[in-house]
């Protein structure tokens, strides 16, 4: 994520903008609406936002703003996130006074319902890379 937020304000020219990590425990509410401890990771910049056109689709795979690039980067985050039971997401600040967006993973501090292991999250990011190449071909993924 400090990697895509550094890549995105060098592309817009961003000057003295700063990227702001943190971490808090906080709840995640569930689908269910049951809620559990969780810790909450932050990147945080001082850039103009994310336009709401590009937030709603920016976790889906093959959407990009930049020249270049395939798009997976956030989709491949989400995928990951919610495997291991979390949520992810994206806001501007406002009404604060202060400027900026802020990208948000909240992960159950006892880990994910049904544990998932790592090779199963190899398989996500497979997955994504096969789409991928389908695409770029002008095939379907399988």
């Amino acid at each position: 994520l400090v990697e895509q937020d550094h890549a995105g304000l060098q592309e817009e020219g961003a000057g003295d903008r700063v990227v702001i990590l943190s971490a808090a425990s906080t709840r995640l509410r569930r689908a269910d609406g049951s809620t559990s401890e969780a810790v909450a990771f932050r990147v945080r910049d001082t850039g103009p936002g994310v336009p709401a056109a590009v937030r709603e689709r920016v976790f889906n795979p093959f959407f990009t703003t930049r020249r270049t690039g395939t798009g997976l980067g956030l989709a491949i985050v989400h995928r990951i996130v919610d495997a291991h039971g979390g949520a992810v997401s994206i806001r501007n600040l406002e009404g604060s006074g202060e400027r900026g967006a802020v990208v948000e993973l909240v992960f159950p501090s006892g880990g994910p319902a049904g544990q998932t292991s790592s090779g199963e999250l190899g398989t996500v990011e497979a997955r994504l890379a096969q789409e991928a190449r389908a695409q770029s071909v002008g095939g379907a993924a399988a």
